[in-house]
């Protein structure tokens, strides 16, 4: 997933998203970093280098992020790979209700998994009184958390930067 801030934090754009194929416990560490690497280079060619400073790494597992880093060193890629920030899942996607609502989100239309993913998303039926994203498999969740993620450590300056409009 690759998103910028445009003017500040008064945009977010999804401008990238790659999603390895296969499920849990079928993907190695070698292949996430071939993919990762591959992914940046792509970015790289589409984007000024110099504007992709960080990739937030879900730390789950610090040995892949830490893997991460080596490959990113070896291929001489600018990137800093650091461990994102998990804010509330709720707040999450109250953000990115805000910005959408306000006109603030945007997503290219190469990024088939991220408008795949917005658009099944529901709140768990099961769970009548409080609001529980529905995760179950029958939803792309792993791709909305990762969206959130990307700009989860900056939910005070995309809200500040809104303005009256919040």
């Amino acid at each position: 997933m690759a998103t910028a801030f445009i003017e500040g934090f008064k945009k977010l754009v999804v401008i990238a998203d790659h999603k390895i194929d296969g499920g849990k416990g079928e993907v190695g560490p070698d292949t996430i970093y071939t993919a990762f690497i591959k992914f940046v280079k792509t970015l790289y060619m589409r984007f000024n280098p110099l504007l992709i400073k960080f990739a937030w790494a879900d730390n789950e597992n610090q040995a892949v992020i830490n893997g991460l880093r080596v490959a990113c060193a070896r291929a001489r890629l600018m990137v800093k790979i650091v461990d994102c920030y998990k804010a509330p899942r709720n707040d999450r996607i109250s953000m990115l209700t805000s910005l959408m609502v306000q006109g603030r989100f945007w997503v290219l239309d190469i990024c088939k998994n991220v408008i795949g993913s917005l658009s099944e998303q529901i709140w768990d039926p099961k769970i009548p009184d409080r609001d529980e994203r529905l995760d179950d498999g029958t939803c792309d969740i792993d791709t909305a958390d990762a969206l959130e993620y990307s700009f989860s450590k900056f939910i005070k300056p995309l809200t500040l930067a809104g303005g009256e409009n919040i």
